[in-house]
């Protein structure tokens, strides 16, 4: 009877001992990997409290939080720490989570609130569960909502149609995409105490391509204003064509092709051409485009297959500083003096002399009859690779060679068709000088003296034309006289 007696109170004891472990919520349960199932994430997320107080501001988090990332734990780290500590409170063993390959994220959202993933990867798939949370920053209650309703207004009633981005000679932005948009609303708003933020770049950002979507975070000190959606207009890349390059199509193209090249580096084994005109490869831009009340566009090519659009605008005219420009050839020390506003900024004097070969027997040819000796030069202006013209007068200095007589010095300009043009020069420090405002082949030669008779390039001026009717009439005359002499004389 005792030992039924002492049965009875030992399955009691048990039945007791399982109820405590099935209502005791202080009992963690963690099952191996391959028990991990969806119902098991949601159960183990719903744990969170639907509300999380974090002691910094919301700027702050912000920019503490890192919005992209290929590592899934990479978040906002305040965040992250307190859902562990939330978990760790309810008896979770965030240790033994990790060995089964559970992960906790915890981002930060567009608009402040908190998202908290679980997430596993399991033989059987990859499960996961989330939850949005609100957050409380530790000055969530300062919020003035008329004033930052204002702001976010006049945010929204001056979007523009659209961006653009200037491409340098080096193939690069001068911004990217967030510090436009940002500049561009800083500029409106003009209040140093309101702070935008870009994030969450979608789409397309190589350039050329017309947009990408994202959100901009607007806050007053320190205060989270609102969320204003960005990339819906067009982010349209732009060339500034200097203003000495004609006003062609194909000379645009020229300048600027080795410029998109460059931008598109990654694409550098496809073969990359730019043609005048709207292509229209993407109709969901084809009417922003059409509406944007630009007309010098270009198409983008990779392949033969329009990819994106270019615009290339000449240079404005505007008041600048100017600048002075000197630049020296090494080899012929030839110089040019001038200033930017005459010549762009990097550009490159070359210089070729002219010793032989045709043009050279066609300055030969040219100069002859008034020359006594001289050098010639093919000089030219480089600016991008691509030949330019100064934008006025430039002064040119050319060594004087030895031996040549300064008091008959002089410049030619020759032509292609054998024009010549003269130039005035000044001796300055053994320098024939003169100002031009066009470049191409350059003869500083000593004139011809026309008093030197024995000089083999001085023209014979004597009329050729009649010249032997005059000798004959000259001997007829001398042949009277002397008939007339000879019949005095036989007379007296």
């Amino acid at each position: 009877m005792k030992k039924m007696n002492c049965l009875k109170i030992l399955v009691m004891l048990g039945l007791v001992l399982l109820l405590m472990c099935l209502f005791n919520t202080n009992v963690n349960v963690v099952y191996a990997v391959d028990k991990v199932n969806q119902e098991y994430l949601d159960n183990l997320i719903n744990i969170l409290p639907d509300k999380v107080e974090l002691d910094i501001s919301e700027k702050q988090a912000m920019q503490e939080h890192i919005p992209t990332s290929s590592d899934r734990l990479v978040g906002n780290k305040k965040l992250k720490d307190k859902i562990n500590l939330i978990f760790a409170q309810n008896n979770i063993d965030i240790i033994a989570l990790k060995e089964q390959n559970i992960e906790i994220g915890a981002w930060i959202t567009e608009d402040l609130k908190g998202e908290i993933s679980l997430f596993v990867s399991s033989p059987s798939g990859d499960l996961s569960s989330y939850k949005t949370i609100n957050i409380i920053y530790n000055n969530s209650n300062n919020h003035n909502l008329e004033e930052e309703s204002k702001i976010i207004n006049r945010i929204e009633n001056n979007i523009p149609k659209y961006y653009l981005m200037i491409i340098d000679k080096n193939g690069n932005r001068n911004l990217d995409e967030f510090e436009v948009v940002e500049n561009y609303y800083s500029e409106i708003l003009n209040d140093s105490s309101i702070i935008l933020n870009v994030t969450s770049r979608a789409g397309d950002s190589i350039p050329f391509a017309t947009g990408y979507t994202g959100s901009m975070q607007v806050f007053k000190n320190d205060l989270f204003c609102g969320t204003i959606r960005v990339g819906n207009e067009l982010f349209l890349d732009k060339i500034i064509i200097p203003e000495n390059i004609e006003d062609k199509s194909e000379d645009y193209i020229e300048y600027s092709l080795p410029i998109v090249k460059k931008a598109l580096s990654e694409f550098k084994d496809n073969e990359i051409t730019l043609k005048a005109g709207y292509d229209d490869f993407n109709d969901t831009y084809k009417e922003k485009l059409l509406n944007s009340n630009i007309d010098n566009f270009y198409t983008v090519c990779i392949d033969g297959s329009a990819m994106g659009i270019v615009i290339l605008e000449k240079e404005k005219t505007t008041e600048t500083t100017e600048t002075e420009v000197n630049i020296e050839d090494s080899n012929t020390n030839i110089k040019i003096e001038t200033s930017t506003k005459i010549v762009p900024e990097d550009t490159k004097l070359v210089v070729e002399s002219i010793k032989e070969g045709t043009i050279y027997n066609t300055l030969v040819k040219v100069l002859e009859d008034n020359t006594s000796k001289f050098v010639a030069f093919d000089i030219s202006l480089i600016n991008n690779n691509i030949k330019v013209q100064p934008n006025g007068k430039v002064k040119l200095s050319i060594p004087i060679p030895s031996g040549y007589d300064t008091s008959r010095l002089t410049v030619y300009r020759v032509d292609e068709n054998e024009t010549k043009t003269e130039y005035t020069v000044k001796v300055e420090d053994n320098y024939a000088t003169f100002e031009t405002d066009h470049f191409s082949t350059y003869v500083l030669a000593e004139k011809a003296n026309i008093e030197d008779n024995t000089n083999e390039h001085i023209k014979d001026e004597t009329p050729k034309t009649g010249s032997n009717d005059i000798v004959t009439i000259v001997c007829s005359v001398l042949s009277a006289l002397s008939v007339a002499g000879i019949a005095i004389v036989k007379k007296f």
